[in-house]
C-alpha cells in the first residue's frame, strides 16, 4: 500500500522492492561508495549523486559484500489505497473529511471520492454523521444535486463515490469574474432552489448553502454539494442550541443557536444570501472569520444593506425577491424553495413576481405622482390627526421586538463561546492522542531495532 502524504516513507529494509536500487533497474552489481572501491580506469566517472537518492549502508549487494546500496525513495502517493479506485488528485479537505479525484476501475470513469481523513481521530459520532450525509445525498435525485454512485469502506472507515464536477465552484467564479448579470443570477439561484426543494420534499435541510458548496458540471449546470451539516427530520443528531454553518450564510434562527430546529426556510435564507452575493459581489454581512460573534450579531439584528447601494441598476423586482428571502422572521420569507424558484422564473421571463407593493400603497403612489402638492398637504393633515396613538403602539412593539432580539443575541453569544470552548477541547484531545501515537510508534521502532 502506498503511504499517504502525511506518513513516513517505509523502511527500505522492510520493503523487498527497494533492495538493490530501483525495482526496474538493470541487473548487475550495485553502486559502490568511493571510499571502499574505485572505478576501473577505463570507465569515465559518472555524474554526481542524485540528492533524491538515499544511501543505505546496512544493505549488502550479492556480488560485493562491502558495497553500499543506492535506492530511490518511493514517490509520494495521493492518498490511501481504496479497493476499486485509483486516486488521482486531492480536491479538498475539511476538519474531518477529504475529497479525492479518482478513477472507478470497474466502470472506467472519473469520480469524486469522499472519506474521513486517514489521519483524523474520528469517533463514532463522526462516522455516524458521515454515513448520514452519504445517505441523505444518495436519496435525492435531482439534476441540481450532486449524485452519489457508491458507498463503501476501507480499513473500517466509510467512503462514498459521487459524480466528479469539473467546472469549479461558484465562489471561485465570483472571485474571478465579479457579480453576475441579474438574469443569469436569477436563473442560477432558481436552479439551486429547485434542487433544495427536492431535498426538502424528503425532509432534508442542507443548512450550509453557500457559493463554495455550489459546483458546476462540465456543461455548466450548477449543483448543490456537501451535505455534511444536513438535517434529516427522522435522524437529526444536532445538539440543542448548537451553532452550525457558515456565519455569513446562516439564517437568523441558526445564528441564534436554534440550528436543531430550523426548517426549509433556513435554506431559503441562504439562497437569498447567494443571490445577493451574485448581484452585489459579496454577502450582505461580512466579518472576521476568527471572531464570528460580531458577524452573528449582524445577522440577528441588522437589516441587509440595500442592493441598490451596493450595485445600482439591479431591477426592483429582483431586489424585492432577494430581500424577501432575507427576512429575519422565517414566516415572512418564501414558504418553500419552490416558491422562490417560481418567482425567479417569472423574473427571467419578464413577468411580475409575487412580491409586490400592496394595492392600496400602489394606488396612493400613483396619485401622489400625479398631484404632488395635494398629496403632500393631505398627508400632513392625516399625520397630525392619526399619528399620535399609532406611534405609541409602534414604539411599544419595537421595544418588545428589541428585547426578543437581545435575548436571541445573548443565546447566540453563549452558543458561540461554547462552540469555541468545545473546539479548543477537541484540539487539545487530538494533540494528546497524536503525541501518544508518536510515542507508541517510537517505542515500536526501538523494539524492532533491538530485535
Amino acid at each position: 500500500m502506498s503511504p499517504s502524504p502525511d506518513e513516513e516513507p517505509p523502511d527500505p529494509s522492510e520493503d523487498p522492492t527497494l533492495r538493490g536500487g530501483r525495482p526496474d533497474a538493470p541487473s548487475g552489481p550495485p553502486a559502490t561508495s568511493a571510499d571502499s572501491h574505485s572505478p576501473p580506469s577505463d570507465i569515465p566517472p559518472g555524474p554526481p549523486p542524485d540528492p533524491d537518492l538515499t544511501i543505505n549502508t546496512d544493505l549488502r549487494g550479492p556480488t560485493d559484500p562491502g558495497a553500499d546500496v543506492v535506492f530511490l525513495a518511493p514517490p509520494p502517493s495521493v492518498g490511501p489505497d481504496v479497493p476499486g479506485y485509483d486516486l488521482l488528485d486531492e480536491l479538498g479537505r475539511g476538519g474531518m473529511g477529504v475529497v479525492y479525484k479518482a478513477r472507478d476501475l470497474t466502470l472506467n470513469r472519473v469520480v469524486a471520492l469522499k472519506m474521513i481523513k486517514p489521519d483524523a481521530l474520528a469517533g463514532t459520532g463522526d462516522v455516524v454523521r458521515f454515513l448520514a450525509e452519504a445517505e441523505a445525498v444518495a436519496s435525492i435525485r435531482h439534476p441540481a444535486v450532486v449524485q452519489v454512485y457508491q458507498l463503501g469502506s476501507r480499513a473500517g472507515q466509510p467512503f462514498y463515490a459521487m459524480e466528479y464536477l469539473s467546472g469549479g465552484s461558484l465562489a471561485r467564479r465570483l472571485k474571478a469574474s465579479g457579480p453576475l448579470d441579474p438574469r443569469a443570477a436569477a436563473a442560477l439561484v432558481g436552479t439551486l432552489a429547485e434542487g433544495a426543494h427536492a431535498a426538502h420534499a424528503l425532509g432534508i435541510v442542507h443548512r450550509d448553502i453557500k457559493p463554495g458548496n455550489v459546483l458546476f458540471d462540465e456543461a455548466g449546470g450548477p449543483k448543490l454539494t456537501d451535505f455534511g451539516l444536513a438535517k434529516r427530520a427522522a435522524s437529526d443528531a444536532t445538539e440543542d442550541y448548537a451553532v452550525l454553518g457558515t456565519p455569513a450564510y446562516m439564517a437568523p434562527e441558526q445564528a441564534g443557536g436554534r440550528t436543531k430546529f430550523v426548517g426549509p426556510e433556513a435554506d431559503v435564507y441562504a439562497l437569498g444570501v447567494v443571490l445577493y452575493e451574485c448581484l452585489a459581489g459579496g454577502p450582505p454581512f461580512v466579518g472576521d472569520p476568527g471572531e464570528p460573534w460580531p458577524l452573528l450579531r449582524k445577522v440577528l439584528e441588522d437589516p441587509p444593506p440595500p442592493l441598490a447601494a451596493r450595485r445600482p441598476g439591479v431591477p426592483a423586482d429582483l431586489q424585492r425577491v432577494c430581500l424577501k428571502c432575507l427576512e429575519k422572521d422565517p414566516a415572512r420569507r418564501y414558504h418553500t424553495a419552490a416558491d422562490l424558484a417560481a418567482d425567479l422564473a417569472h423574473f427571467g421571463r419578464g413577468e411580475p413576481v409575487s412580491v409586490r407593493p400592496t394595492p392600496a400603497a400602489a394606488r396612493l403612489a400613483r396619485v401622489a405622482r400625479r398631484h404632488p402638492a395635494a398629496a403632500a398637504l393631505t398627508g400632513l393633515l392625516l399625520a397630525l390627526l392619526v399619528a399620535g396613538p399609532p406611534l405609541v403602539v409602534r414604539a411599544l412593539g419595537r421595544l418588545a421586538e428589541t428585547d426578543a432580539r437581545a435575548a436571541d443575541a445573548e443565546r447566540a453569544r453563549r452558543a458561540a463561546e461554547e462552540l469555541a470552548e468545545a473546539n479548543r477541547r477537541l484540539a487539545a484531545e487530538a494533540a494528546r492522542r497524536t503525541a501518544e501515537a508518536e510515542r507508541a510508534k517510537a517505542a515500536a521502532e526501538e523494539l524492532a531495532a533491538a530485535r
